[in-house]
């Protein structure tokens, strides 16, 4: 897969996950992404935004908004850009039934664009991860709508990374 090389200015941490303390799903985030979430949240508990989420209507793209506001996205266009990946990612995580999916990282790049490059979903407590090279958030859409790509990415049963080829037979 090739794929054109975009820098990071920023990383970020998003992942939707079931909350046992709430009972239903929640976006956790922070603006200190590319990196062991767990250390982060033992360093500084207050980088970790944790949000609840309806689990019937997902977010409004105005929660989605607000959240990204916290995480530091400073203009419109990176705002809407990061509240689209937020709401995508609830629905793919509600769609497969997932107990866990994430994004680390997502990341400002120094041309403005909101990306993300790795996305890892449970759904029976196994971890799938699928590097998917520094999607824009219009990609995640249209992940959606091409269900035979997205169909695989949380399935129940584990299955190997639908992006990657098959290796060669030596000849």
């Amino acid at each position: 897969m090739l794929a054109e090389r975009r820098q990071p200015a920023h990383e970020y941490y998003v992942a939707v996950l079931n909350d046992r303390v709430s009972q239903g799903p929640v976006l956790v985030a922070s603006a200190q992404g590319g990196m062991n979430i767990e250390e982060v949240a033992a360093k500084d508990p207050n980088a970790i935004i944790t949000t609840p989420i309806n689990f019937e209507r997902g977010f409004s793209k105005g929660e989605a908004i607000s959240i990204a506001k916290k995480l530091g996205f400073s203009d419109e266009s990176t705002q809407l850009q990061a509240a689209n990946i937020f709401i995508n990612l609830y629905r793919i995580f509600k769609e497969k039934d997932a107990t866990q999916i994430e994004i680390n990282p997502m990341a400002l790049t120094t041309d403005g664009q909101v990306l993300w490059y790795e996305l890892s979903c449970s759904s029976d407590g196994t971890f799938s991860n699928f590097i998917l090279a520094w999607m824009p958030s219009l990609a995640l859409t249209t992940m959606l709508s091409s269900a035979n790509r997205i169909s695989s990415l949380c399935e129940t049963s584990p299955r190997k990374n639908p992006l990657k080829s098959k290796p060669r037979k030596p000849t």
